[in-house]
């Protein structure tokens, strides 16, 4: 329910300015139905003002597309007049006339720095020189990930050599692993 709406309903349906929204629905029903109000009204009424910039909006785009497509036409026109194809017809045609003239040609040969590159790896590429795959490594892979049994030790704190020196610490029958570099740098991290 707009302003303008409101106002003409406060003029002509006799509705009070300080009426709830309630009030002022029931009036416009009661208006239409009357036929006070026209449906043509209701709609001027009605319409907001954001309304109208997007319908002047979207006449300009309209004219713009339309512009654009005129001129789209008369440049396809002009290049039929004139015996002139397009760019991409012109292309087409010069790739025909260079696979039917010359020879098939001989592959280029990589640069020495392609060369270099190439031979780090041992993979080949689908048109036979081997191809260049670089891969950055995360931050973690640079942790060794072995693990290992954890062991006792050969002496206690107190200097004395361990009694079980040397064989693996178990916990429920199970050898206990010691963390690997990763799970340390994961763990810290």
């Amino acid at each position: 329910m707009n302003k303008q709406l409101k106002q003409w309903l406060i003029d002509n349906c006799d509705v009070q300015k300080d009426a709830s929204d309630d009030e002022f629905k029931k009036a416009v029903a009661e208006a239409l139905v009357n036929g006070k109000l026209s449906r043509e009204k209701y709609f001027d009424l009605t319409e907001d003002e954001e309304d109208e910039e997007a319908s002047d909006f979207a006449k300009r785009f309209d004219r713009l597309a339309t512009g654009i497509e005129a001129v789209v036409k008369h440049l396809e026109t002009q290049s039929v007049k004139t015996g002139k194809a397009t760019k991409d017809d012109e292309e087409d045609e010069d790739e025909e006339d260079e696979k039917s003239k010359s020879p098939p040609k001989q592959k280029a040969q990589p640069s020495r720095l392609a060369k270099m590159l190439g031979s780090m790896r041992s993979s080949f590429g689908d048109d036979g020189e081997k191809a260049v795959d670089i891969r950055v490594k995360e931050a973690v892979e640079q942790y060794d990930d072995t693990k290992s049994t954890l062991t006792y030790p050969l002496h206690t704190k107190d200097g004395h050599p361990h009694p079980l020196a040397g064989r693996p610490v178990e916990d429920c029958g199970r050898a206990i692993q010691k963390g690997s570099d990763r799970d340390m740098a994961l763990a810290g991290a």
